[in-house]
């Protein structure tokens, strides 16, 4: 459990039933879901539109701690040390690359070609473009 009393209350609030409704559901009965979220704080109705999850309702309590959780952790990314954000970015572009990477074989061999043909084109290729 978080020690962070704003992010331990926004855990709790997220971790309560969502309900979901539609706009037309919504608008029939909107002072009574008002009521409701008043009521409960922490109660969230995603809304749907077309089926389609377009917006969320939340009592003003519930989006205070949302914006008290996002504040602790914008606090917590900036200090963090420049060596770390660097490693973290570093890691991140080499998982990228990895997962590019595995797909582009994957795709190659798909296509019939073998490991020689998968590994020699890049250079290939670069030394088409340097003549």
């Amino acid at each position: 459990m978080p020690t962070n009393p704003a992010i331990a209350q926004s855990q709790l609030a997220l971790e309560e039933d969502l309900e979901e409704s539609s706009v037309t559901e919504l608008r029939n009965g909107l002072l009574p879901t008002i009521e409701r979220i008043q009521q409960n704080p922490a109660l969230r109705v995603l809304i749907r539109k077309h089926g389609r999850p377009r917006a969320v309702l939340m009592s003003v309590q519930t989006y205070n701690s949302l914006k008290r959780l996002v504040s602790v952790l914008d606090h917590a990314e900036a200090s963090r040390s420049r060596e770390e954000r660097i490693e973290a970015a570093i890691q991140r572009v080499q998982a990228e690359t990895l997962e590019q990477s595995a797909t582009a074989v994957e795709a190659q061999i798909a296509a019939d070609e073998s490991p020689v043909e998968i590994a020699v084109r890049p250079r290939h290729r670069l030394l088409n473009a340097v003549r």
